[in-house]
Formats: C-alpha cells, structure tokens, sequence
C-alpha cells in the first residue's frame, strides 16, 4: 500500500476568502451553521473512507477533506468577524485574544481526541491479529506501535508478514 496525503488547506483558503460572498444571499447564522454543517459531513466522510479500501478510500478521503476544508471557510472567516465586531470597542484586542485561544484549544483537544481514538482502533485492530494465526506474544509487541508491526512482519512469512502490514 502506498501513503498518500491530500492536504485541504488551499481550498480552506479559497472558501474562507469568499465566504464574505455569502452574506449577499444568507445571514452570517446561516453561512456559519452551513459551514458547521458541510464540515461534519466531510469528517463523516473521511471517517468512512478510513473503513475502506484502495481507489474508494482515497476518493472518499480526498471528498471529505475537500468537503469538510469548505466548510471550514465561513466558520473561520465570518466566525472571527462577528466576535470582535459584537465586542465593546475598548475590548477588541480582548475578544480576537480570547478567539484565538479558544481556536487554539479546540485543535489541540481534536488532535489529543482523535489520536486517542486512533491509537485505540489501532490496538483494536491488532488484538484480532492473534485470532487470525499471529502468535499472542506477537501479536501484543505489534499492539505497541506501528513501527514495531512493521519491524514484525518482515520476520514473518510472505503471507503472515503481508496480512500484518495491511493490518
């Protein structure tokens, strides 16, 4: 299996810049919660791709980071601009600090959240490996991370080693 990855920052930038274009046809609510909304359907969507694979997956993967990147463009955009616009004017530079701070926590606490789970489904997944002919002692130093897997199954036999490496 090849890696691959499809970074959506250059379409999160093209939706953020014309997310201000959506206030012609739509209250900044309804262009945020728009946002929110296509934001969770392009997660779901990569979550969902994760459960495939070959050519599916990354076409799925690829949709959904693309979808949810648009999503992301009102609420960035539009999302800053109504806190400090809503702020008494002596206290702009608190509210955009508070902004920035809140911003900053959530990506933190969505990567230590999804790396958790990762690291769950992970384990997960290599616990079934002893049921499918892997040794349990194996099977447990595999569990420990992916490198050591990997370092696993080039010890093993073609097919043992293969079916642990697609793991």
């Amino acid at each position: 299996a090849k890696p691959y990855w499809v970074n959506g920052q250059p379409v999160q930038v093209g939706a953020t810049a014309l997310a201000p274009k959506l206030l012609r046809v739509m209250s900044p609510a309804q262009a945020i919660a728009t946002g929110a909304m296509l934001a969770i359907i392009g997660s779901g969507l990569v979550l969902w791709g994760t459960m495939l694979s070959g050519t599916l997956a990354t076409i799925t993967i690829i949709t959904g980071d693309t979808v949810a990147a648009i999503g992301g463009g009102p609420i960035f955009a539009l999302g800053a601009g109504i806190i400090i616009a809503s702020a008494p004017v002596g206290r702009t530079g608190s509210a955009s600090g508070a902004q920035e701070v809140a911003g900053s926590l959530g990506n933190a606490l969505g990567l230590a959240i999804g790396g958790s789970l990762a690291v769950i489904v992970y384990q997960a997944a290599m616990g079934t490996m002893a049921a499918d002919g892997l040794d349990p002692v194996a099977a447990r130093q595999a569990a420990e991370s992916i490198g050591r897997a990997m370092a696993l199954a080039a010890t093993l036999s073609d097919e043992t080693g293969a079916t642990l490496e697609m793991a």
